[in-house]
């Protein structure tokens, strides 16, 4: 009997052009709940875009390309909305095991700040003490367990903690940094008060400066050769998106696409602070109210498709 071997799929590590989607068949995605991707024009969850998220004293990159940048002020961070249970979504996951990563960087300031959390401290990694002390802490069963030791590593990582019935344990750059005092526990509790998914800071009270790519959660224990690998190559997850453009067609009316002063698309119309898209050789969008060098201004031929 012969047998036919299929080349097993490859996965790329290049940071996408444009919004991108998740490669739902990586061994990784299996049990992603949530996953908040910040590199482009908004922070958006691509596992669920109809979740919520807004920004204080953060900024995109030019072009929408490049990890949304913080500076830390009396609210900083990226977060839904508070004191209510419901925003949480897919996020709040009610038993372990569970995994929350992120892939970031931060600049440590003069007290403890909140790097990454999911409802009113259920799931916490912390820089303690403003001396970028490494701690994550989850709530199970009621009771704060948490795992620390060390100091968080520089430069941009994937950073986080697997939370199981028996042990939270935190993860820097790849690797496994502590665990907690064993335990025996099955459930996450996300009290409704101040309870929000924040990303480098938390709007009430910790601002954190820094630059943030993605933040995720899993419905599972990642393996640490799983994390590692994340480390190793943080954009594995992602995959571009299909794109329909009109490029040169001759036909296209002035029907222009600009960016509003709220950061919604509107039509046509240079009043106010609106800026137009321009497409860029590498795919990406440019808005300027400025024609862009090597950029073609976007505009909706007859049929409804955006072209340049």
């Amino acid at each position: 009997m012969s047998s036919l071997i299929l080349p097993s799929r490859r996965f790329v590590n290049a940071y996408p052009a444009g919004l991108p989607g998740i490669e739902w068949d990586h061994p990784i995605a299996r049990g992603l709940c949530g996953f908040l991707w910040c590199g482009g024009p908004r922070p958006v969850d691509l596992v669920e875009p109809l979740t919520q998220f807004s920004t204080s004293n953060a900024t995109v990159a030019m072009g929408g390309r490049g990890p949304i940048t913080s500076t830390a002020g009396a609210v900083t961070g990226i977060y839904t909305p508070r004191n209510s249970v419901a925003p949480l979504g897919r996020w709040a996951i009610p038993t372990v095991p569970l995994s929350l990563f992120g892939f970031f960087s931060f600049t440590s300031s003069a007290s403890t700040r909140s790097l990454l959390a999911v409802g009113y401290g259920a799931l916490q990694a912390l820089d303690t003490y403003g001396a970028r002390g490494r701690m994550v802490r989850a709530y199970v069963d009621g009771t704060a367990r948490s795992a620390e030791s060390g100091t968080w590593s520089a430069g941009e990582a994937v950073r986080g903690m697997v939370v199981t019935s028996t042990t939270v344990s935190g993860y820097d750059a790849g690797a496994k940094f502590a665990d907690s005092a064993p335990y025996s526990g099955a459930g996450v509790a996300y009290p409704a008060p101040y309870s929000r998914v924040s990303f480098m800071g938390d709007p009430d009270s910790t601002p954190v400066s820094g630059a943030g790519y993605w933040l995720g959660i899993w419905a599972r224990e990642l393996s640490a050769g799983e994390v590692h690998s994340l480390s190793e190559a943080p954009f594995q997850l992602l995959r571009a998106r299909s794109r329909r453009f009109v490029v040169g067609a001759s036909g296209i009316p002035a029907n222009a696409l600009w960016l509003d002063s709220v950061g919604g698309f509107v039509r046509a119309g240079s009043a106010g602070s609106n800026k137009r898209m321009h497409l860029m050789a590498d795919g990406s969008m440019v808005a300027s109210a400025a024609a862009v060098p090597g950029g073609k201004a976007m505009q909706m031929d007859a049929a409804g498709h955006w072209g340049a």
